[in-house]
């Protein structure tokens, strides 16, 4: 899966399609440095990559919502420390407090 926390613009986008290019991002265009040897893109390149971007970032919200909700990875250890404490095994163990808000957040933020 992608990154789900990318940042979507034009650098970025650049940097995605031409890794090793020597530029600078004037906002309005794009200065290709002279000892740049890894090529040039046009604006309409840069955009449609850009595009592309932001609709893979919007595909992904979901498991940004998740990631927001879950709860600290030591408050899951400690609760499921818990439940195997309290014998919560097999099927029982759907029913201890970690597998309910792990669900609970699976279920309010789908995954596509």
């Amino acid at each position: 899966m992608s990154n789900p926390f990318f940042m979507v613009c034009r650098t970025t986008a650049i940097r995605r399609l031409l890794p090793t290019a020597l530029f600078i991002d004037q906002g309005t265009h794009i200065e290709w440095l002279p000892e740049n040897k890894a090529g040039t893109l046009t604006e309409e390149e840069i955009t449609a990559e850009v595009t592309k971007m932001q609709a893979e970032f919007d595909a992904l919200e979901w498991a940004r919502n998740r990631a927001s909700e879950y709860p600290p990875m030591d408050e899951q250890l400690d609760q499921l420390y818990h439940d195997i404490d309290a014998g919560k095994f097999g099927a029982d163990a759907k029913t201890g407090s970690w597998f309910v808000g792990i669900t609970s957040v699976k279920n309010d933020y789908p995954k596509p």
